[in-house]
Formats: structure tokens, sequence, C-alpha cells
């Protein structure tokens, strides 16, 4: 589905990946799509935000995740809604609702 979106350049925002899935695992699959990214020449605000959700919160994973193949973060389950919204909001999907409230 990504290389079908990055061939019509109508591209993911956003792509939650579970680290343990049945015919490839997430990590591998984090790594296809930066190549397939990297193949396609995209600049960096037309690569989708990879964020690996898992129920291991070990730090090998999690570094595995984000420096090894190129995850923007990790969010361990059960994800409370908090940790969604500033994840969100780190990775410039989601306005900051604090920086509204200054505005008014």
């Amino acid at each position: 589905m990504v290389e079908r979106s990055i061939q019509a350049c109508d591209f993911y925002d956003l792509v939650l990946m579970d680290i343990m899935m049945p015919e490839m695992d997430g990590l591998s699959a984090t790594r296809a799509i930066r190549e397939m990214e990297d193949a396609s020449g995209l600049g960096e605000s037309e690569r989708a935000r990879i964020v690996i959700v898992s129920c291991l919160s070990d730090r090998e994973h999690m570094i595995d995740a984000q420096y090894g193949c190129g995850a923007d973060a990790y969010l361990t389950k059960p994800v409370d809604p908090g940790a969604i919204e500033e994840m969100l909001i780190n990775l410039d999907l989601a306005e900051n609702p604090h920086d509204l409230r200054d505005e008014v």
C-alpha cells in the first residue's frame, strides 16, 4: 500500500506499525518503507511518519526501531491517549492545544 501511495504521489502522513505481524515483522517493514522512500527520492516532508506500537518495552527494540529502522517514534501498549496526542504534536501532525490557548 505504501509503494502504491508513493507511485501515486499520495503520501501517507502516518503509519502505525506493530512489531509482531504474521508475514513480516514491523522492524523489517519499516526498513522496507524507508528504502522505498529513499529510492523514490522523497524529501523529508513527503516521508511517512512511522510509529512503532508494541507490547515490547525493552530498550533494545526501542533503539532498533528508531535508530536501526528509521521509525520516528515508539509507543508501548497499552497506549495512553495522552501519549498519542503528545507523539502527534512532536511529529508535527497535530496542533499543540497549549499553543492554541495562548493565541486566544
